[in-house]
């Protein structure tokens, strides 16, 4: 399965990374800072950029199979943050994702795994 996951840098992220490499998933890592990614993998590609390129947004997720977010605030409040960018990140990633289900078979079977996994 091909995976693209936001937020592969914090502590979920290279959890959940680590787990669907042992899977034997493909994993595209969408990060800031593709230096905070210690581990190397034939089955990660790292792709580094701002949650507000789409272009670079749409790129890494073109192939995938499921897109997931483990994207959260910065844990460091001293600095003043401006305007929201993790739920600014998640409008681009979920306009950009959504049409990836074109097929009518892709859409019903997001049904029955909605239906089926509560």
């Amino acid at each position: 399965m091909n995976i693209t996951l936001f937020g592969g840098s914090g502590a979920i992220g290279k959890i959940l990374t680590e787990v669907t490499i042992q899977n034997g998933d493909n994993v595209t890592l969408y990060v800031r800072n593709a230096g905070k990614i210690g581990q190397k993998h034939e089955q990660l590609n790292v792709v580094e950029g701002q949650l507000s390129n789409q272009d670079l947004v749409e790129k890494a997720i073109s192939n995938a199979d499921i897109v997931i977010s483990t994207l959260g605030p910065a844990l460091d409040t001293s600095r003043k943050l401006k305007g929201t960018p993790v739920a600014d990140g998640h409008e681009v990633i979920v306009t950009l994702a959504t049409p990836t289900l074109k097929s009518d078979k892709d859409r019903n079977l997001c049904t029955m795994q909605l239906q089926t996994n509560p």
